[in-house]
């Protein structure tokens, strides 16, 4: 009996934070549909459209997805369904920076995120969408705390407020305008104990996505031209099998 209740608190507090989300921010909606989330072989992690053909943002630590459930349009109504997608490939991975780009192949069209080009600032609103412990676009509000950045690589990062757990790796970072600023790459830890595990979390890490999209599009770019000349090499090669069948022994 609690296990059921305590389900449908977790239920109406996702439908009430949807509810409030709605007017708080104008594309809320636009930032919901674009949530990915990514099946990997030991569980799951989430993503962001960042395209209506397909291509998604995320975390590399997660390894190769297996499948993704996204959003997509049926039909060109302005409604997004959640639809099983079981080709999926990767585009580009880097496991030291923790940013993977992956290509769902669905000739559909995808519900795709706006992709902010301002500088996040401290004390601004934000909010977080992705899967943590398996609740599909779960909601959570916070705060842009600092700016904090990794010495050996040279990465800077956004330190936030919003709660997260083991799924919301890959997720998106939202400002109050539903424009996409960050990847969440991992909780930030401010007192391990002696075992090892983590007793107090000051939020999480995201990765600064304008920092790395011109980067980025021109990885999706690259990919799309090689598409296209795979394409057209298959439908040469098509053409010479069939001149090759009729011509005559």
């Amino acid at each position: 009996m609690k296990v059921k209740i305590g389900g449908v608190l977790i239920v109406l507090a996702v439908l009430l934070g949807c509810a409030t989300s709605s007017n708080l921010v104008p594309d809320y909606k636009q930032a919901e549909n674009s949530v990915v989330i990514l099946i990997h072989n030991y569980g799951m992690t989430s993503g962001v459209l960042i395209s209506e053909d397909g291509y998604v943002l995320s975390c590399a630590h997660g390894g190769v997805p297996q499948k993704a459930y996204a959003k997509q349009f049926f039909d060109d109504m302005e409604m997004a369904l959640i639809t099983q997608c079981e080709k999926i490939e990767v585009v580009f991975m880097d496991k030291d920076l923790d940013i993977g780009i992956y290509k769902i192949t669905d000739p559909r069209r995808f519900a795709a995120a706006k992709i902010s080009d301002k500088e996040v600032k401290k004390g601004e609103d934000l909010f977080s969408l992705g899967t943590p412990l398996g609740a599909p676009f779960y909601l959570s509000w916070g705060k842009m705390i600092k700016h904090l950045y990794r010495a050996d690589i040279g990465i800077p990062y956004i330190l936030h407020s919003c709660c997260g757990n083991m799924g919301n790796s890959g997720g998106p970072l939202f400002n109050m305008d539903g424009e996409l600023v960050g990847i969440n790459v991992f909780m930030y830890a401010a007192l391990p104990t002696m075992a090892g595990y983590v007793a107090l979390i000051d939020g999480m890490l995201a990765i600064r996505v304008k920092d790395f999209l011109p980067g980025i599009e021109g990885i999706i770019q690259t990919h799309r031209n090689l598409q296209v000349s795979l394409d057209e090499l298959a439908t040469a090669q098509k053409h010479i099998d069939e001149i090759e069948r009729e011509r005559p022994d």
